[in-house]
């Protein structure tokens, strides 16, 4: 069972933290990534109450993660302020605000299943990783702010891809580590149970 949701899990995020474009287009698009983590979420919702509101709030996400499929390669009359443009804005901002609490959910879920389990390593780890998550995602706010001045824009987004990256594989590595932990942890109780 861990298996099935832990998997899903894994493959998630390099969907959802990745993000290569060629004129526009996705290649590695989001809508994957969500259906992947609901479809985890969906396999351990049975484990943590975190599971099942992560579920229920990734079907948005699935949605409007259609949107950014394509996305018209930016060109320097962004800058206009109209309707279409505000409305493009608010839709970004509660993208990421769901995108912040399905991934809030997942850790939040991991931590519950590792408490169960007296795994306090893995608790921690997933509370430091999720406020790594939060705080990239913070950081990426600052990227708009400094786009206005072009040459610390574009050294503070190589950063920011960097950081990405790292973050990226240090949250597929917990999660491959901890679906070992946790299925190790059943067979352990399984054969106690047996031998009692």
């Amino acid at each position: 069972m861990y298996n099935q949701g832990f998997n899903k899990f894994y493959w998630a995020f390099l969907f959802i933290m990745l993000n290569f474009r060629i004129q526009g287009v996705s290649l590695i698009p989001d809508i994957v990534g969500y259906c992947l983590l609901a479809w985890g979420f969906k396999t351990l919702m049975t484990k943590s109450i975190h599971f099942k509101k992560g579920f229920n709030f990734t079907i948005p996400l699935i949605f409007l993660s259609i949107f950014t499929i394509y996305e018209p390669p930016a060109t320097e009359q962004w800058i206009v302020f109209n309707n279409a443009l505000f409305l493009s804005a608010l839709l970004t901002i509660v993208y990421v605000g769901l995108n912040l609490y399905v991934v809030y959910c997942m850790f939040y879920g991991i931590i519950d299943m590792a408490k169960g389990m007296e795994k306090n390593g893995i608790s921690s780890g997933a509370q430091k990783l999720w406020e790594t998550y939060l705080f990239l995602k913070l950081a990426m706010l600052v990227i708009y702010v400094l786009m206005i001045i072009p040459l610390i824009g574009l050294l503070f987004l190589i950063g920011y891809f960097v950081a990405t990256i790292v973050v990226l594989v240090k949250i597929m590595k917990f999660i491959k580590e901890t679906n070992i932990e946790f299925s190790n942890y059943d067979v352990e109780t399984c054969n106690r149970d047996y031998l009692n």
